[in-house]
């Protein structure tokens, strides 16, 4: 999606008006305060990055915003800034999330993950490794306000908030947070760490995105990781592809249709606005383009095609999204659910023989669909486990094409 497009769909007239909201944050003044982190006050520019849907910030020497034209926002910040400390011999915090959508219409999207997430604005799992933070006072441990659903849950686009690899390429809030994960596994043992949910006023029911900035703290030189370093900070919008207002009955106006939702919250009239979702618990599944919708399970030990995720699901024992087929593994190392449209059949049966996971029978048969028992309908591609299970199937298809019609 380009930047242009993205700016909409969170309400912004340009970019100006982003970095008018991001400017001026307070962050220079909380690193002066670290010792090892020498911060002069800089004015920021955005850069957009098409290919994860997110904005880096970047240090700029002269910005003027007061050019900026349109409303001034009042706008409105809630997050943390803190330090994290790596603690080799300390669980990570397993705290259990509240549920803010009790209520909320919630579709499911075709790869199975679900439209909103209850997100944390400072992640649970950082609970364990909280050193020094800045938050409301009136709680009385960083426990009490990670769950506080005041003060850092708010309603996320999943997208947003975790990887999901369906239609839209996105660099989520948790592959930062991962990040942390991963320089702490690195041995760097402290992170200055500030995350922001941004808003445009303090009455907004829904945050236009996530201000994320992390730098690691230098305490003893590790040569290795010198060229690694670097701080980071990026601006990850809160919406989703599939989220279209422009489907709006009447009265759509660009970006300020989409500035009101993230103001005044969810209503009846955007029901019809989610694209590309389960309309039912059918097993004819189609996406906006009229096209079926399959779903490929791949495994060390099990592989199957299901015309429902649910059944996929079922069969690999696992609750995950599907991926898409673009990731399809040259080794097979974990089980995994890939997506698929009937236009892109020829794909998945090449990918199916190159890898050996299919073969000719004597009767010139790759493929055995199950149709009568619908705990077990989909395609197989041995009929020896469905014969184990003593499963009645239909008569072998030579192709995939036949195969997936009788599905």
């Amino acid at each position: 999606m380009k930047e242009s497009d993205v700016l909409t769909r969170i309400g912004l007239k340009d970019k100006d008006e982003l970095v008018y909201l991001l400017e001026n944050s307070g962050l220079n003044e909380r690193l002066s305060r670290l010792a090892s982190i020498d911060r002069e006050p800089l004015s920021i520019r955005l850069e957009f990055c098409e290919s994860g849907c997110y904005f880096k910030i970047a240090k700029d020497d002269v910005s003027d915003i007061s050019s900026v034209k349109g409303e001034k926002f009042k706008f409105f910040r809630r997050g943390w800034s803190c330090v994290l400390k790596s603690q080799k011999n300390k669980n990570v915090s397993k705290l259990n999330s509240p549920n803010i959508l009790e209520g909320q219409y919630n579709p499911k999207k075709l790869d199975g993950q679900y439209f909103f997430h209850s997100g944390h604005i400072l992640g649970k799992q950082f609970y364990s490794f909280i050193s020094d933070y800045s938050c409301n006072d009136k709680y009385s441990s960083a426990k009490d306000i990670i769950n506080s659903k005041e003060k850092n849950i708010f309603l996320q686009f999943s997208v947003a908030n975790k990887e999901s690899s369906s239609f839209v390429n996105r660099r989520s809030q948790a592959y930062y947070e991962n990040l942390v994960t991963d320089y702490f596994n690195a041995d760097i043992e402290e992170i200055f760490y500030e995350v922001k949910a941004v808003f445009y006023s303090k009455d907004s029911k829904y945050p236009i995105g996530t201000e994320i900035f992390l730098k690691p703290i230098i305490r003893k030189r590790i040569p290795s990781l010198e060229n690694d370093l670097e701080e980071i900070h990026v601006f990850i919008p809160n919406f989703d592809v599939d989220f279209n207002l422009s489907k709006l009955p009447s009265d759509y106006e660009g970006y300020v249709s989409y500035r009101k939702f993230y103001l005044e919250g969810y209503e009846e009239v955007y029901k019809d606005c989610f694209e590309n979702i389960f309309k039912d618990n059918s097993d004819i599944v189609k996406n906006d383009e009229g096209e079926r919708i399959f779903y490929l399970v791949l495994g060390q030990e099990k592989n199957a095609i299901f015309s429902h995720i649910g059944r996929a699901q079922k069969f690999l024992g696992v609750d995950t999204n599907a991926l898409d087929i673009e990731q399809l593994p040259g080794d097979i190392s974990k089980d995994e659910i890939f997506m698929f449209s009937e236009n892109q059949q020829q794909v998945i049966f090449d990918y199916l023989k190159n890898q050996k996971l299919i073969n000719r029978s004597r009767n010139k048969n790759y493929f055995y669909p199950v149709v009568r028992r619908s705990e077990y309908k989909g395609i197989y591609f041995s009929d020896q486990e469905i014969r184990e299970k003593r499963i009645q199937f239909e008569k072998g298809a030579k192709t995939l094409e036949d195969a997936l019609k009788l599905i």
